[in-house]
């Protein structure tokens, strides 16, 4: 499939759709799930990962004994997609609830990183974006590890911002109420033998 066959511009509610870089960077650096989805024999696929990223570029990484490396490797057209909740929508009318959220979908070719160096990198930035300040505090990966998972790079060829904010559209008068129920996502308590760098984190919010 070539880059002008992929459907990345929003059709429905196009008021909140977003083609911005900027946008998506930040959404990509707030970010280390995603899910990848592709075809494969004509079978089509969703698989969630953690992923990387340094700027606009994607890394995932894996096993290279998993079918999903042979599938990567072919450098076929994937598409990542990342979901943020940010509340529930209660209106009035069943018909008008909905969800307030950010979501990107990146459409992308795999190329792999075979340089032991860059996915150190990869890896190390992957564990900051997870907890900052446990790379050095963490064993780090052998050249056998190494060898056992792959690294892949995407550099998105097109991608598309949707979001929802804002209170519920009502249209009807009747006595009941109506609004958002705000879904914060906070880190919990790990535990008192944690060491303070990780305990500290206790109540973070994320995704903000």
């Amino acid at each position: 499939m070539s880059e002008d066959h992929i459907k990345d511009r929003i059709n429905r509610y196009p008021e909140r759709a977003s083609y911005d870089p900027d946008e998506l960077r930040a959404i990509l650096d707030r970010n280390f799930v995603c899910t990848v989805s592709f075809i494969d024999d004509m079978v089509p696929y969703a698989i969630p990962m953690m992923l990387a990223s340094d700027g606009d570029t994607i890394y995932l990484h894996g096993s290279t004994k998993s079918r999903l490396y042979g599938i990567l490797k072919r450098g076929q057209l994937i598409a990542i997609s990342i979901l943020e909740i940010k509340g529930i929508v209660l209106a009035k009318e069943i018909k008008n609830n909905s969800v307030n959220y950010v979501s990107a979908i990146i459409f992308g070719r795999p190329s792999e990183v075979n340089d032991d160096e860059k996915k150190l990198f990869v890896f190390k930035i992957l564990t900051e974006k997870m907890v900052r300040g446990r790379w050095e505090r963490s064993i780090k990966p052998s050249e056998a590890d190494l060898k056992d998972v792959f690294v892949f790079a995407v550099k998105p060829e097109k991608f598309s911002i949707k979001s929802r904010t804002g209170p519920p559209h009502d249209s009807s008068n009747e006595d009941i109420w109506s609004g958002v129920l705000p879904v914060i996502h906070l880190l919990g308590d790990p535990g008192e033998d944690a060491p303070e760098y990780v305990r500290s984190l206790n109540g973070k919010r994320i995704f903000a």
